[in-house]
């Protein structure tokens, strides 16, 4: 799942579960398996956007088997925005976190 679609299902599971503390096998329940890991690390990654200029990524960091952290990515910038609170974008809404 690309695009729109994988855009649409990561805001409304932000916006509807509290990621911080949920345990890796409810994520991949929830959202399926992870795109990939980040090179070099142990991060999960999902894409939520992809085109012409690169993929924007929702990334979770695992401390053990449970999430500590999520943050966004955009190919082009390897920089992550990392969250440690459950924020929550607006409904359809991604900017609040890219």
């Amino acid at each position: 799942m690309f695009g729109v679609v994988r855009y649409e299902q990561c805001t409304r599971f932000l916006r509807q579960y509290d990621l911080i503390g949920m345990p890796r096998v409810q994520v991949v329940s929830l959202l399926g398996p992870p795109d990939g890991l980040l090179d070099g690390t142990q991060h999960a990654f999902y894409r939520v956007r992809s085109g012409c200029t690169g993929a924007e990524l929702l990334v979770l960091k695992y401390e053990g088997e449970k999430v500590s952290a999520y943050g966004a990515m955009h190919t082009g910038n390897p920089e992550i925005k990392w969250f440690t609170v459950n924020a929550k974008p607006d409904a359809n809404d991604f900017t609040d976190i890219f």
